[in-house]
Order: C-alpha cells, then sequence, then structure tokens
C-alpha cells in the first residue's frame, strides 16, 4: 500500500468519524429528546465511523485494484499481444511483501530471461519478440497451476518488468532447479516449434531469503540481487547463477579497468581459480576438471572475465593471465599430491595470441619443472579459431606441447567454421562440443543426429569428446545413448573454488549412486 492510500484511509475514517458524531448528536438530542450523554455519543459514533470507514475504504480499494488490474492487461497486450492477467512490479512488490518479511521457510527471489540483454537490445522493436514473451506468460500461467493442482510444491508469485520475468517462491530446492530446468527446456521449444529465426539462451538469478533473515535485505534490494546473478551468470556464460555479494559490480568504475590495473591485480595474486567438474559416462567417474580464472579486486570488486579478457588480449597481457593460471593450477596440484589427495587432470585455457609467444612452449615447460607436475595431469584447451589461424605455425607449438604428454583440448566446437576434416590438421586429443549443440537435444531430432554425427566421425579419428553446457537429466541420458564419453555442465557443478572443488570431489551423490 502506497502514501496515497494511507492519506486516503485516514481521510475516510476521520470523515466517517465526523458524520457519525453528528448523526448521533441530530438523533439523541433532536429526534428522542434524550439526556445528552457525551460519552454514549463518542462510543457509538467511534463505532459507527469503524463500519463506515471499512465499507468505504472497501470499495474504494476494490475499484482501484480493479482499475489497476484494467490498466495493467491493457499494458499487457503491448507487452504480449494479449490483455492477460500477469502482474506488472508494483503489484507484485505489493502482493509479496509482507509474505516475504514474515517468512518461516527459505524463499526465492528468481530473475529470468529467455534472452541474453544483447539479444533483446538488438530485437526490441521485433513482433517476434512480442510473440515469443505472449506464448511464455501462457505456459507460466499454466505451469504453476498445473504445478501447484496436481503437486502442491509452490507458495509463489511472478510478475513481468522490462522484459524480465521476477518470480518468488517459498518452495523447497529441489522444486525451484525443476522449475529452472523445465522453463530451459520450454524456451528452446518455443523458438523450434514457431521456427523462430532469434537466437534464444535462457538466463536464470537466484536470491536466496534465509529463514534466519540474517544479512536481511528488503524484496526490492531482493530483486535487483537476483537480477545482478542473471547478469553474472549470462557476462560468464553460465546459465543459472545464485547471487554472492562478490558479484556486485560498480559499473560507473569499469570504465577505470586499464592494462596496469590488470597487471597490479596479477602482481597482487588477486585472480582465483575455479575448477568445474568433467564426469565420464560410461565410468561414472569424475575424470578431470577445467581452470577458469576470476578476478576479486581489492578496487573494482569481483570481476567477470568479459570485463578484463579482451582489454587483457588487445593490450598484449594475456601471456601473462594464461601463465598466472597454469602457474596456480600446478601449485594446486603440487598442494594436493603433498597431502595425499587423488589428483585429477586439469584443463587450462590459453589464448590464440600464445602461438606467437616465442618462449610459450618453454614457460609451461618451467612451471611443470618448478612444481614438480607430472604432464599428465595437465592438458591445454584452445580454441575452434585456431583453425583459421597460420596452420603451419599452430601445429609446429601443438606437436612441441604433444611431446611432452600433454592431452590438447580442442574447445568451443560448433561454434565457428566447424569442420571435422581440420581435426586431422592438428593433434587434437579431445573435442569440447560447445552448448550451443547440446541445449536442442532433448527435444529437437536433428540437433540430436547433428550431435551424434559429430561423436562417431571423432570416434573414427580416436578423439574423446566432452559435451559442454549440460544442464539436464534428460540430455545426460541423451548423450549416454549417443556414445558421448564425458560430460562438463551445470547437472553436476558449477564452477567451484578451490575448497569446493576438493569436498565436492570427496563427498558427491553422482559417483556413488551413478545419477
Amino acid at each position: 500500500m502506497n502514501k496515497t492510500r494511507y492519506y486516503y484511509l485516514i481521510l475516510s475514517l476521520s470523515f466517517a468519524l465526523f458524520c457519525s458524531c453528528v448523526a448521533l448528536v441530530i438523533y439523541n438530542v433532536l429526534i428522542t429528546k434524550a439526556t445528552f450523554d457525551l460519552v454514549n455519543i463518542i462510543l457509538g459514533s467511534l463505532l459507527i465511523a469503524i463500519l463506515v470507514a471499512l465499507v468505504i475504504v472497501t470499495v474504494r480499494f476494490f475499484t482501484i485494484s480493479m482499475r489497476e488490474r484494467s490498466i495493467n492487461n491493457k499494458a499487457n497486450f503491448f507487452s504480449f499481444k494479449r490483455a492477460i492477467a500477469f502482474d506488472n512490479k508494483e503489484m507484485f512488490l505489493t502482493k509479496v511483501n509482507v509474505r516475504y518479511l514474515t517468512r518461516k521457510n527459505m524463499v526465492y527471489i528468481v530473475t529470468f530471461t529467455p534472452f541474453s540483454d544483447h539479444t533483446l537490445f538488438e530485437l526490441i522493436q521485433s513482433p517476434t519478440l512480442v510473440e515469443f514473451y505472449g506464448l511464455f506468460v501462457d505456459f507460466i500461467n499454466d505451469y504453476f497451476r498445473k504445478e501447484n493442482k496436481d503437486l502442491k510444491r509452490f507458495d509463489y508469485e511472478y510478475c513481468y518488468d522490462d522484459r524480465k520475468f521476477i518470480f518468488y517462491l517459498n518452495t523447497k530446492k529441489e522444486f525451484l532447479d525443476k522449475m529452472i530446468s523445465d522453463f530451459e527446456q520450454k524456451t528452446y521449444e518455443i523458438k523450434q516449434n514457431n521456427d523462430f529465426r532469434i537466437f534464444v539462451q535462457p538466463f536464470f538469478g537466484v536470491y536466496e531469503a534465509n529463514v534466519d533473515k540474517k544479512n536481511e535485505v528488503g524484496l526490492f534490494e531482493a530483486m535487483n540481487n537476483s537480477n545482478i546473478a542473471r547478469r553474472y551468470g549470462e557476462n560468464n556464460y553460465e546459465m543459472n547463477m545464485t547471487f554472492n555479494p562478490n558479484m556486485i559490480f560498480n559499473n560507473e568504475v569499469s570504465g577505470e579497468i586499464t592494462i596496469e590495473s590488470i597487471m597490479e591485480g596479477l602482481k597482487n595474486n588477486e585472480f582465483e581459480v575455479y575448477y568445474q567438474p568433467k564426469f565420464h559416462i560410461k565410468n561414472e567417474k569424475f575424470i578431470g576438471s577445467e581452470a577458469l580464472i576470476r578476478w576479486n579486486s581489492s578496487k573494482f570488486g569481483f570481476v567477470s572475465p568479459n570485463k578484463f579478457i579482451n582489454l587483457a588480449e588487445n593490450g598484449g597481457i594475456i601471456h601473462d593471465i594464461d601463465i598466472y593460471l597454469l602457474d596456480k593450477v600446478c601449485g594446486n596440484i603440487e598442494e594436493w599430491k603433498k597431502r595425499g589427495r587423488e589428483v585429477l587432470p586439469v584443463s587450462v585455457n590459453v589464448s590464440l595470441q600464445e602461438f606467437y609467444v616465442p618462449t610459450f612452449v618453454n614457460d609451461i615447460q618451467n612451471i611443470l619443472e618448478r612444481h614438480n607436475v607430472n604432464p599428465i595431469y595437465i592438458e591445454i584447451e584452445i580454441t575452434e579459431k585456431s583453425n583459421s589461424a597460420y596452420s603451419f605455425l599452430i601445429v609446429s607449438v601443438l606437436k612441441k606441447i604433444e611431446e611432452m604428454k600433454i592431452k590438447i583440448l580442442m574447445d568451443d566446437f560448433g561454434t565457428g567454421f566447424s569442420n571435422i576434416v581440420n581435426l586431422k590438421k592438428l593433434p587434437i586429443d579431445i573435442v569440447k562440443l560447445d552448448k550451443s549443440l547440446i541445449d536442442d537435444i532433448a527435444f529437437d531430432l536433428k540437433s540430436r543426429e547433428i550431435v551424434h554425427a559429430v561423436i562417431l566421425s571423432c570416434h573414427a579419428m580416436n578423439i574423446q569428446l566432452i559435451a559442454e553446457g549440460v544442464d539436464s537429466k534428460e540430455q545426460v541420458k541423451i548423450l549416454r545413448d549417443l556414445n558421448c564419453d564425458v560430460i562438463q555442465g551445470f547437472y553436476y557443478s558449477q564452477p567451484l573454488p578451490k575448497l569446493e572443488y576438493e569436498r565436492f570431489l570427496a563427498n558427491n551423490n553422482f559417483e556413488k549412486k551413478g545419477k
């Protein structure tokens, strides 16, 4: 309820009280000729005033609510090409605020977009965008109605604001995960079934409001935090992200990031290594991980890679970052060996520019020797763009790396000018299928056949296959049936800091139960 409505309530009550007093005075003194009793007049006036005020306020609020609903439905017509009952943010806040503040269970605030912000900007005037959102709104309404009717899973509210869907969910974590998986699949189904020529990519940001209400923030800030998590996931090409305070990044200072500040961050050891596990389908074991770099800057806060990687490449310091990451990984492997922990291979991404750095191979060798790391524990990931580079130079460098017994992975296969034949030119041990090839396989036969063809071709050349970006159990089952070798994705784990990665390997349900 906003301030205007509070003022209206006070005025209504005051007006009703005044009218009641006048009416009782007239009745007692002029009509019944009764003895003037001030106490009875006041008490009677208060009672009548309250009743009259409640009637006035109820009627008034009902009228306002109906008018707002009518106005919102008309606005929805412009958003979705249909005047459907779907709350805006103001109505959502009014409905949810009290329930959020008085919660007795874990509550999730989720922000969801079926597209990246960049895609939305390009499609802002597109009628296809409006049609897509209209179909998705129909799905959302039906989804929650069915889930609650059949399973009683959710206490929920949802709204639409500036091309984003926002959800209030009082439910169990497993049902939240199911909802995210269902929404992801529906995103691709709508595109496929309607032959929309647009690029869809769902992103979810989740804010967890704990029961104990520690470090509690208001509903509006919780909604903002969930959107921060969504944008962070988009910037890091990760579909589902849960809010962490480290994600807060002041965009106003992003322009201050310079080559010098990146170098200072490297010097101050501000960059961290995150590990995303890789799961072997047949063996039902985790057989390694991919190392990903993150910058927790003392000056800028948590900086996503897309804010510094391109700058580092353009500024000629990407070699420093690649070598820093490799050195960190080898240092961790050395520590795991000393602690008697099981050591699994770790793949490290390197820039295409590394092939033009004369000392690149020697730098790798020196780091391995300094940390006493067996080369079998290190893998080098190159991008598919390497196919378009100067082939003689690429092959020459990769051959030297191969001679060191380091495996070579082709990353992001399927995003560029994919050509299986080109793999014959390079000493590639493993191909990583890009997420864009995996997203549709659960419901699109053509996508499934394309993935199957790539798997068969690579196996014919004795090349192992890793499927990236696997997020659902259905995708895992299909990839197992297609004889894919290894899976990497959120279904098993998101990228984890070193300590969390260690705990995950020591205690996870996938290896124990073979899920």
